[in-house]
C-alpha cells in the first residue's frame, strides 16, 4: 500500500511528463498523509505506458494490483471473468505497425489474466489466463493501426489474487522466456524496465 500511496502523491513536474510512469517528483509528505493506496495505473485513464525502444524489440514494466478496483463503464469480462482487480498499461502502436504483439505476465505471486482493448470498446481484442505454472501468455495478431493506443488490462483471476505483477510486450516474435537485464528508473521506483535488442 506505501507504493500505491508514494505514487498517488507524486508532485506533477512538466518536463517529466511522459518520460516516466509518475510524470513527476515522489512526495513522501503527501504519501504518509493520503488515504488512497490504490494503484496508480488503476482506472484506465492513468494506464501506465509501455514505449518499446527503436533498438529493442521488447520491454517489461511492473506494479501491483494491491487493492485496485474497477471502474464505472469498464469491461467486465477479462479473459471470460468479471473484473476484479484490474490495473492497466497502454501500447501506442509504433510505424510501421509490427504484424503481432506478444504478452507475458509472470505474478510474482498472483495468478492473472490478460485482455487487449482498442479506442473505448469493451470487447477485447485479445485475452488469456494462466497455465499450470502461473504463465499468463498471449499472442495476438491484428491490423495494428501507427499511432493507436492500446489498452492492456491486467486482472487478478481470482479475488485473493493480488501482489506484484510483472507485464511484458514484445513486438513480431515470441522471445521466449528468459532472465532479462533489468534497468531501474528512479523517477518511478514501482517501475523496473527492460528490453532485448534486435
Amino acid at each position: 500500500h506505501l507504493i500505491n500511496r508514494l505514487v498517488a502523491g507524486v508532485d506533477p513536474v512538466a518536463r517529466l511528463i511522459g518520460k516516466c510512469v509518475t510524470g513527476g517528483r515522489l512526495n513522501a509528505y503527501n504519501a504518509l498523509n493520503s488515504v488512497n493506496s490504490r494503484p496508480a495505473n488503476d482506472n484506465i485513464a492513468k494506464a501506465f505506458p509501455l514505449a518499446i525502444p527503436v533498438s529493442c524489440t521488447w520491454v517489461a514494466g511492473m506494479g501491483n494490483n494491491v487493492g485496485a478496483t474497477t471502474e464505472s463503464g469498464e469491461a467486465q469480462n477479462h479473459a471470460g471473468s468479471q473484473a476484479l482487480h484490474s490495473i492497466w498499461w497502454k501500447w501506442v502502436c509504433p510505424n510501421p505497425a509490427p504484424s503481432a504483439i506478444y504478452l507475458h505476465s509472470l505474478g510474482c505471486g498472483p495468478k492473472v489474466r490478460l485482455a487487449v482493448y482498442t479506442g473505448g470498446s469493451t470487447t477485447p481484442l485479445g485475452s488469456a489466463t494462466p497455465d499450470a505454472q502461473g504463465l499468463t501468455s498471449l499472442q495476438l495478431t491484428y491490423q495494428f493501426a501507427p499511432g493507436a493506443t492500446y489498452n492492456i488490462a491486467v486482472d487478478g483471476v481470482a479475488d485473493a489474487d493480488q501482489g506484484a505483477i510483472r507485464l511484458t510486450l514484445g513486438i513480431n516474435y515470441y522471445y521466449g522466456i528468459s532472465t532479462p537485464k533489468m534497468y531501474f528508473d528512479p523517477a518511478t521506483i514501482v517501475r523496473n524496465t527492460a528490453s532485448s535488442p534486435k
